[in-house]
């Protein structure tokens, strides 16, 4: 089965071909048309000591605030911290506390550094602003939360860290999946199934129809030349009768053996020159 059949079968069916494409056209547009479109980006805030903090620290380290006072200042400084926020930022409770746990179309994760006390936050969003509104938020209520735990430890509010921001969001980027990709694919397989569908039919259907109307000439050089055949022989039977029984020799021996006189009476039967004498003396 090459192009050429099928592209035949498809015209010559067109009352199929026509409905199941534009049925198939329909699928596409809607596969196209659901898919949202994402936006994402990111920003990165850092853990410090408290401004009094350090203050102190640097000014007169004797007179300082003890640092070792903060639970979460042991070793490593800021980074056991920065641990301990970032498995918050990534947990169900702080979801529901941003109001994000049941938003399907937003997302965000935060990722620590492994050398520097820093938490990289990246979301995703249906939209530009709602990016940079999700960013805000993350990162607000991420200062809450680090404030809240370290409270909770029995830190004093002098020696507690806080966050910062260390890097600008970035630039927003267009990250929807291909709308393209899936509309053409169900186009291609639509097509394709499209295709086969409407030749097994034509083939189904063509058989039936020579079924029923019983075995013909296809050809149109022969249907011509069985047509001539058969008009001869008709000009045959058609010809002139004479011809007929003069080129059989044998007609009147058949007809007298079979028991029928030349002229087609039954045996005794008088014949004409008995019936009209005075007609048979004047031929002589």
């Amino acid at each position: 089965m090459d192009l050429f059949t099928i592209a035949g079968a498809c015209f010559r069916r067109w009352y199929l071909t026509l409905p199941l494409l534009l049925l198939v056209g329909l699928f596409s547009y809607r596969a196209y048309a659901n898919v949202e479109p994402l936006y994402t980006s990111s920003r990165s805030v850092v853990v410090l000591p408290n401004l009094k903090q350090g203050a102190s620290l640097d000014g007169d380290a004797g007179k300082g605030v003890d640092d070792e006072s903060n639970p979460y200042s042991g070793q490593g400084g800021s980074r056991f911290a920065v641990a301990v926020l970032t498995r918050n930022i990534n947990s169900t409770a702080f979801a529901e506390r941003t109001g994000l746990k049941d938003r399907v179309d937003s997302s965000f994760v935060a990722t620590a550094s492994k050398d520097q006390p820093m938490i990289n936050i990246d979301a995703t969003a249906p939209s530009e602003q709602g990016v940079h509104d999700l960013l805000d938020v993350v990162a607000g209520e991420a200062a809450v939360v680090l404030d809240e735990f370290q409270a909770d430890a029995g830190a004093p509010a002098d020696t507690r860290y806080r966050i910062t921001p260390a890097v600008p969001a970035g630039p927003v980027e267009d990250a929807t999946p291909s709308r393209l990709r899936a509309a053409g694919a169900i186009g291609v397989l639509g097509g394709g199934l499209v295709a086969a569908l409407v030749v097994g039919l034509d083939a189904v259907l063509t058989r039936r129809r020579r079924r029923r109307d019983g075995p013909t000439v296809a050809p149109v050089r022969g249907e011509r030349e069985g047509r001539e055949q058969r008009q001869g022989r008709e000009a045959d039977v058609a010809g002139d009768p004479g011809d007929r029984t003069s080129g059989d020799p044998t007609s009147d021996t058949a007809s007298t053996d079979a028991g029928v006189g030349p002229y087609g009476e039954a045996p005794g039967a008088e014949s004409p020159s008995d019936l009209h004498p005075a007609s048979a003396s004047a031929h002589d």
